[in-house]
Parts: C-alpha cells; sequence; structure tokens
C-alpha cells in the first residue's frame, strides 16, 4: 500500500473520529425538551376536586349490582354550542341521579328560589356569593334527562361540610342523608330502562368534542365573565 493511500486512509478515519466527537458533545449539551408546565390549581379548585372524589365513593358505595356510575362529565349539544360539566351521575333502577358536590365551608345561605347564595367566613367579615346550585343542578338534570330519556332523573346537590343550618332546600343534602335518601328511594325503572339510560349518557360522553377548557370558557362567556 502506497504513502500517499495510507495518509489519504488516516486523514478520514480521523475526520470520523473528530465528527463523531462533535455530534457526541452536541447531544450532551443539547438541552432536554420539556413539557409546558400546566396551570397550577387554585386551593379552591383542589378542595373540590377533593369533594368530588369523597362523593364519587359514597355514591360508588351506594350502587346496586348493575348500576353505572359517571363522574366529571361534560356534555355538548352541536344544535345550541352549550355544554354543560356535571360531578356525578348515577344510573339505577331506582332512577337517573344527577348530583352537584359542594366542598364549601363557612355559613351558606340559600333558598331554592335565590339566584345567588351566600358564603360567609370567620366573623362574618368575608362573604362570597355564587350561582345557586340549585339553579345550576336544575340545567344539569334537563341535559341529562334530554341525553337519557329516562322517566325518573332527579337531582341533588351535596355539601361535604354539611353546612346547612341556613339553606332552606328540598333538593340539598348533607353526605349521610345523600346516602340514607338512595337507600330508601324504591325500584322505578326496570333493568332495560337502566341500561339504556346507561348507554345512551355513555355513547353521548364518548361523542363530546368539548374539552374543560373549552367549557369552561363557555361558561365565561355565557355568565359575562364570571
Amino acid at each position: 500500500m502506497s504513502g500517499k493511500l495510507l495518509i489519504v486512509i488516516g486523514v478520514i478515519a480521523v475526520a470520523l473520529v473528530l465528527g463523531a466527537a462533535v455530534i457526541l458533545i452536541v447531544l450532551l449539551h443539547k438541552p432536554a425538551s420539556r413539557r409546558a408546565p400546566e396551570p397550577r390549581k387554585s386551593a379552591g379548585e383542589r378542595k373540590g376536586e377533593l369533594g368530588e372524589r369523597q362523593i364519587g365513593a359514597l355514591l360508588n358505595a351506594c350502587m346496586l349490582p348493575g348500576d353505572a356510575l359517571f363522574n366529571n362529565v361534560i356534555l355538548s349539544s352541536k344544535r345550541t354550542g352549550s355544554s354543560t360539566e356535571i360531578d356525578h351521575v348515577l344510573v339505577s333502577t331506582r332512577g337517573v341521579f344527577v348530583i352537584e358536590t359542594k366542598n364549601r365551608s363557612g355559613d351558606i345561605y340559600g333558598d331554592d328560589e335565590w339566584e345567588e347564595w351566600t358564603q360567609i367566613l370567620g366573623r362574618g367579615d368575608i362573604r362570597h356569593t355564587f350561582y345557586s346550585p340549585v339553579k345550576q343542578n336544575e340545567g344539569h338534570v334537563s341535559f341529562v334527562r334530554a341525553v337519557t330519556g329516562a322517566r325518573a332523573v332527579e337531582g341533588a346537590v351535596v355539601f361535604l361540610s354539611g353546612n346547612l343550618e341556613h339553606v332552606k332546600s328540598s333538593f340539598v343534602y348533607t353526605p349521610a342523608r345523600l346516602r340514607t335518601y338512595l337507600a330508601l328511594c324504591p325500584q322505578t325503572l326496570s333493568v332495560r330502562e337502566r341500561d339504556d339510560a346507561a348507554e345512551r349518557l355513555r355513547a353521548r360522553i364518548g361523542e363530546n368534542t368539548v374539552t374543560a377548557e373549552e367549557h369552561e370558557e363557555y361558561v365565561r362567556r355565557r355568565h359575562g365573565g364570571a
């Protein structure tokens, strides 16, 4: 082998080694791709989610064989562009129960006829108003009734803290009262009616294209930025 050929081979080998070294250095110093951090949830949102999990567990314990429980349901209407988010829907032979969970502390003042309820904290110097959970749940009940076609759809609002001394409503429960209410409900739907209602709701949930973020934006628009 001639000297010139050896030189060429040597140059090529050195170039390959240097190229590999450069690639290795670039890879080692390349910053790892990072996912965009998810927005941090407020204390109120975390508290609300905790309450929903606890009531979801309570409802699961109340189920009869063959019943179906749906949590954190978002339903949308292509015709109207509206959407609704429902904490829990229990589909049972005892009926279809649409349940709103509230995990608010302090004193709660509300009535079935009021549009806004009041939460009072501390010694009364902190007040928050919020849309009536009973009227909110009425809209959810109408949505579920239209989707399932069930003839027995009932609404209930449950306050996890049981702070209902100043609430006048036949649709609002403590967790213990909700459990008793469900246990005493008679059978109102046949097994076939229950299963048909559950299947229709399941299919509608599967067709939903609205995300939780889009639903929140819809709610803000509907309530004027509230």
